[in-house]
């Protein structure tokens, strides 16, 4: 929209689009709660207040008596593509539960696709009722020592993306890539606060001299954090932080003390959710559900909302276009039967009544996918069953190293050692006492590394699953009781490029494809949903206790959780920032 074009909408020259009528407005700017009209202008609010001058032959009146308006909600940090949505998909699941904006780095599919998947995505939202603001990876891949992607990122990819207008800043900002002193990552935080365009940091449990340094580098929010004790350290330190409550990880109850108990001001808070099932959606919602939640433990309700809007629009300094509603700002606006209850009558984006119900009022349709997004894997030849193994340095029993995975802890992996069999020089799994093996298939760049070890915790009495997305590198990962299923399984992904599998007794049992980059699909929210919870119920048949054992298993590969992790280069001390031996002499 022109300037002139907006100024003379503002005065009432130009006639608005669209007025909502004598609606309760949640103005989270002055944390009031009054009657106002509201008057659009192509995707732009243009008015509040009296909108008698601003009403034309053509403009559309939405009855807004009885209903709140409150600002579009902002997720303050997003891995889209763990929801294995395309963008488009992924704003049918979201938009309906008045989440019109989110910031991500888009992280998952550049490791996969580069930076044309990157444009591809920001061309595919600008035409999506969900909004994205992109921040670029600080450095890829976040693994240390370093995995295996497709498409990394250095300084040089840096240096050219960071002043382009689309992208707001530095995503995913880790906390031992400055504390060592990375090369490529100094140079992006000191060409950052060139360009005034901000550090955001992956910060789990930073603090005292850690935290100073982290801090004095330039990084100006956090999401990580495990503890409202260790968030009102980074608060005191000059940090924004986030609360997080994710399908895996549920930290609001916990985080929200700092609000609650400690009496850290909320405008320094914000929400944002990092990864997102289809079916935790569709049964808790989204960021409303967050609201819902911050209402429940004591949060006054016109904070809980500027938690989920202004708040987050501050911290990354996009406050001018999205947060609140107001001349200027962009017309995303969720309208509500109840405030307390958040419960959602329709949503607005880009200026338009998108929602009503909870159905969308028009069609929403993914672009044309062009087959270099579908042709991702290049993986020598199929994995044997003989490709997978744990060599042990004794002769009849070996110490393994286990990772151990929990619900009750699931951002928390420390390392177990339990004793196991060994046969022909290779330590066993034991499923008796679930020490199952876990295998990443390296599928990016033919180097033909396949890397084992064990894991115990999933509880898996037979059978195999494997998934081609797997956060951050987006390798082949496999967790199993056999060799022979875990084979089968990581062959079943090479053959449909990409997805999630499960086999049992050398049969498959379930597959779901996710033919773009190997990690997302489009396929509509409650058929996604579906086959979630199927792939889970049908691993919880073959004796997995975890609520989500595919779930679980994918975020294996991150080294940002300690204590342990498995990538294509091994089993990974998250602590020591190094490559550990799976098995040690009995």
């Amino acid at each position: 929209m022109e300037l002139e074009d907006l100024i003379d909408a503002a005065l009432g020259n130009k006639k608005a689009n669209i007025i909502i009528k004598n609606g309760k407005l949640i103005n989270v700017f002055t944390k009031e709660v009054y009657k106002s009209d509201i008057s659009i202008y192509g995707d732009r609010v243009v008015s509040t207040g009296d909108s008698s001058k601003y009403k034309g032959p053509n403009t559309r009146e939405i009855n807004g008596e009885g209903l709140f308006l409150s600002p579009g909600f902002i997720d303050g940090h997003l891995h889209f593509e763990v929801s294995k949505l395309s963008f488009t998909m992924l704003s049918k699941l979201l938009v309906p539960h008045g989440t019109t904006s989110i910031v991500s780095g888009v992280d998952e599919t550049y490791s996969v696709l580069g930076e044309d998947g990157v444009y591809s995505t920001i061309r595919e939202s600008a035409v999506s009722p969900l909004r994205l603001f992109f921040a670029i990876p600080s450095k890829l891949p976040y693994t240390i020592p370093s995995s295996t992607l497709n498409h990394t990122v250095n300084y040089d990819v840096v240096r050219r993306q960071l002043p382009m207008e689309h992208t707001y800043g530095l995503w995913e900002t880790i906390t031992e890539f400055i504390t060592n002193k990375d090369a490529d990552q100094l140079k992006a935080l000191s060409m950052a606060k060139r360009l005034h365009k901000h550090a955001f940091g992956c910060l789990p449990l930073a603090r005292n001299n850690i935290l100073n340094a982290v801090t004095a580098a330039g990084v100006r929010l956090d999401h990580e954090s495990y503890s409202p004790d260790e968030m009102r350290e980074k608060v005191r330190n000059g940090l924004y932080v986030m609360i997080r409550e994710s399908t895996v990880t549920h930290f609001l109850d916990k985080n929200i003390k700092i609000i609650t108990e400690y009496g850290i001001p909320s405008s320094r808070v914000g929400f944002c959710t990092d990864d997102v099932m289809s079916y935790d959606v569709l049964r808790r919602g989204h960021l409303d559900n967050v609201i819902r939640m911050a209402i429940k433990a004591g949060v006054p309700p016109i904070e809980a909302y500027q938690m989920a809007t202004i708040n987050t629009a501050a911290m990354y300094m996009v406050d001018d276009e999205i947060g609140l509603i107001a001349p200027g700002r962009y017309a995303d606006i969720v309208l509500l039967n109840d405030m307390e209850k958040v419960a959602i009558k329709a949503v607005i984006s880009h200026g338009s009544l998108v929602t009503w119900d909870g159905r969308f009022l028009t069609e929403v349709v993914p672009p044309r996918r062009d087959a270099w997004m579908l042709n991702t894997f290049n993986v020598k030849g199929m994995i044997e069953p003989s490709f997978i193994k744990v060599p042990a340095p004794t002769e009849r029993q070996a110490m393994a190293l286990a990772i151990k995975v929990s619900d009750e802890n699931p951002f928390k992996r420390p390392g177990v050692r339990l004793l196991t069999k060994v046969s022909d020089g290779e330590a066993m799994a034991d499923p008796a006492q679930d020490l199952l093996y876990v295998t990443i298939v390296e599928r990016h760049k033919g180097t033909g590394l396949v890397a084992s070890a064990f894991v115990t915790g999933f509880g898996l009495k037979e059978g195999a699953m494997a998934s081609s997305t797997a956060p951050d590198d987006n390798n082949i990962v496999a967790v199993g009781t056999n060799k022979a299923d875990i084979a089968l399984a990581v062959n079943s992904l090479i053959d449909m490029k990409g997805g999630q599998v499960v086999t049992r007794e050398g049969s498959i049992e379930m597959t779901l494809p996710l033919p773009i980059g190997g990690i997302i699909a489009d396929m509509e929210p409650a058929e996604m949903a579906k086959q979630e919870l199927a792939a889970d119920e049908l691993l919880r048949r073959m004796g997995s206790g975890l609520t989500s054992p595919m779930s679980t298993m994918i975020f294996l590969p991150v080294t940002a959780i300690p204590d342990y992790a498995m990538t294509d280069k091994g089993l990974v001390d998250c602590v020591g920032l190094k490559i550990v031996p799976p098995v040690e002499k009995a």
